[in-house]
């Protein structure tokens, strides 16, 4: 790990309020020139935790047990870099606020047809963060309690062009931001085991489901049981199929430390062993306690397997396989056997089917739905 990494780690502590747990070493920082502190911005962007790594440095810089230390560095690249880490967390804090609009809009839309609005990952994820409005948002993920269709078609008589082009999910534009309504929370044509996953998914989504309200209007979060499954599915297909980066991880751990309780991890365990996540599960663990300074007593007893983790880590910060897409159909399926075969070794750790399997469901996927190449 090089040092602009490490320093971002001692940030994101100081951002999460963790670093009493593991005794954040203010030293890292003296290693830092000018040209490695400007390196530790658009790498906290391409991490997706530039705004929590601008709350540590705003407390680094306003600790007044940090004054000899502050005396030591050179004040004006830790300006320059406040300046633009402020900027990049104002725009954050804007979209966020744009998608508590939208996400209300959306749900008093859907309740005058008499449908429920849940929504997944992100924005939900969000509020088991110290300050939910410095998780960075994407898209907004939807599931109506399948009544899919019925929601896309009342919004394409009001004008709303749906994009169909999609495996699990259509996509629409709202207002400026991008929807995701889920009719699976998994690809299940992707790999062949995805269908008995989703059924648990859809289960507890049916089952457990926790109302809230947005501005007033009400919408329903995912359960604990069901956040556990699903982030860690999600965050595993990401890693093994592209890559994944620290917020992902971020998500995990704060979720964790959030509903740890709430979490029935016999369940949740015996799920991964099934599904082969188990080993994966443990290395996220792993590397939220060593590297974020979460309290391993809320993590469920898992076994630890160092070159793994230290393998997974470093494909996180720096991807072995990191070629871009191509264009073009075939260029693209060519790309995708590479990207796969590369993979290998995630696949190992995060998928229950067979290589051979898993290379002809997914070539039969791309076949019919050629959009999906472009991930």
């Amino acid at each position: 790990m090089i040092v602009e990494e490490e320093a971002l780690f001692a940030l994101l502590r100081l951002g999460l309020s963790l670093e009493s747990n593991c005794n954040n070493n203010t030293d890292i920082y003296t290693l830092l020139d000018c040209k490695k502190w400007r390196n530790i911005f658009p790498l906290s962007i391409q991490q997706g935790v530039n705004a929590i790594a601008a709350d540590g440095l705003q407390l680094l810089l306003e600790n007044p047990n940090n004054k000899e230390l502050l005396k030591s560095l050179d004040a004006a690249p830790l300006k320059l870099q406040k300046m633009q880490w402020l900027g990049s967390s104002l725009t954050i804090e804007r979209i966020y606020e744009q998608h508590e609009h939208v996400m209300s809009e959306l749900a008093a839309f859907y309740r005058t047809h008499g449908i429920k609005m849940l929504v997944a990952k992100g924005y939900g994820l969000s509020l088991n963060y110290p300050v939910p409005n410095h998780r960075p948002l994407g898209d907004i993920d939807i599931w109506l309690f399948g009544e899919q269709k019925r929601g896309d078609n009342a919004l394409s008589e009001k004008g709303v062009k749906i994009d169909y082009g999609h495996h699990h999910h259509t996509i629409f534009n709202y207002k400026g931001v991008t929807i995701e309504n889920y009719s699976d929370f998994l690809c299940v044509p992707g790999h062949r085991k995805n269908a008995s996953y989703e059924r648990i998914l859809k289960r507890l989504a049916y089952e457990e489901s926790v109302r809230s309200e947005i501005n007033g209007e009400e919408i329903y979060y995912p359960s604990a049981n069901f956040n556990a499954l699903f982030i860690l599915k999600h965050s595993a297909t990401h890693f093994a199929s592209t890559e994944m980066n620290l917020r992902q991880l971020l998500d995990w751990g704060t979720f964790v430390l959030k509903h740890c309780k709430e979490v029935d991890w016999d369940f949740v365990i015996k799920v991964a062993k099934q599904y082969n996540l188990y080993h994966f599960m443990s290395c996220q663990n792993a590397l939220c306690i060593d590297c974020f300074g979460f309290q391993s007593d809320n993590f469920p007893k898992f076994e630890r397997n160092k070159e793994l983790e230290t393998r997974v880590l470093n494909d996180i910060l720096s991807p072995e396989f990191n070629k871009k897409v191509p264009e073009g159909f075939l260029k693209g399926l060519l790309f995708k056997y590479e990207r796969w075969r590369a993979n290998v070794w995630k696949h190992k750790i995060t998928f229950p089917e067979s290589l051979t399997e898993t290379l002809l469901t997914q070539l039969f996927a791309h076949i019919q739905k050629p959009a999906s190449l472009k991930n």
